[in-house]
């Protein structure tokens, strides 16, 4: 009887609701999981028997094996996704899938290369070879410094660099405009890419450009990043995103109030910028870990 349930109701979503084939093998397969875990554990094989309790208890014992929430969140809709379906048919009154709470996806932490690891990326990046070897500086050395997004470095223009007061102008998110100090290393770095792109002539307004002039694209700044992070870091990941993360871990870490940070970062809101603190709890811990006496 269940079967034929089952294989109804992915008949429907097939033919009528033109699911894809990927999605309906995963609805079979998790409704045929629990059907299996109801059968034994509740001996019963019948899903017009099935009550919330049945389905509680199975999320739980989900949840105790480690199954990602987000794993499990998708087993439940599928439950109510075939309740809801049988009561469209007539079958049953009452969705017994309905109201169920399911584990929180937990936040990940900010991916970030550790001090030593991103001065030794920094110390070899080279200022007096090649255009395209200064360009990946500027880009690493800004990102870094600066903590600005992708978009923001895309869109900098040479007018935004303040070689005087050693600050950048930078359009962020909803076109909201900040001012972000840097100190004598950018300073050397960005005044490099000025003398040498007025010695080849480049007068675009983008302050990253290629050697024709024309600003630079998004894959560009992902390629350099990534070949510089794989080649320097232990980094699980190695976007520029990552050195956004970076800076600001580091800031913290050496006593930077979490205020400051949200400011040079572009946060609206200061709960964007507590998730680094759960860095530097992470690391405490793993610290304690390494020096505690043990007992």
């Amino acid at each position: 009887m269940s079967a034929n349930l089952i294989s109804d109701f992915l008949n429907y979503l097939s033919f009528q609701r033109k699911y894809s084939d990927h999605s309906i093998i995963s609805y079979g397969s998790d409704l045929r999981q629990f059907l299996a875990y109801q059968n034994s554990e509740f001996e019963t094989d019948s899903l017009l028997e099935t009550n919330r309790e049945m389905i509680r208890s199975w999320l739980a014992e989900l949840n105790a094996e480690g199954m990602k929430p987000t794993t499990i969140k998708r087993k439940v809709s599928s439950l109510k996704s075939f309740y809801t379906y049988l009561i469209r048919e007539g079958t049953i009154g009452d969705n017994p899938a309905s109201r169920l709470s399911t584990p929180k996806n937990q936040k990940r932490l900010p991916v970030y290369v550790n001090k030593s690891e991103t001065n030794r990326m920094l110390d070899g990046l080279e200022l007096t070879g090649s255009y395209k070897e200064i360009i990946s500086a500027v880009i690493i050395f800004t990102l870094y410094h600066t903590g600005i997004r992708l978009s923001e470095l895309l869109n900098l223009k040479t007018e935004n660099v303040d070689f005087v007061r050693n600050t950048l102008k930078v359009l962020g998110k909803r076109n909201k405009e900040r001012i972000i100090p840097f100190g004598i290393e950018l300073h050397v770095v960005l005044q490099r890419l000025s003398e040498i792109k007025e010695e080849k002539q480049l007068t675009g307004d983008y302050l990253l450009c290629n050697e024709n002039g024309s600003k630079l694209y998004p894959v560009y700044i992902y390629r350099v990043v990534n070949t510089m992070l794989r080649a320097n870091t232990s980094a699980t990941k190695k976007s520029p995103h990552v050195l956004r993360h970076s800076l600001a871990t580091h800031l913290l870490h050496n006593g930077a109030d979490l205020n400051s940070i949200k400011e040079l970062l572009g946060h609206s809101q200061l709960t964007a910028t507590q998730i680094y603190t759960h860095n530097n709890i992470e690391e405490l811990k793993a610290t304690y870990k390494l020096a505690h006496p043990k007992s």
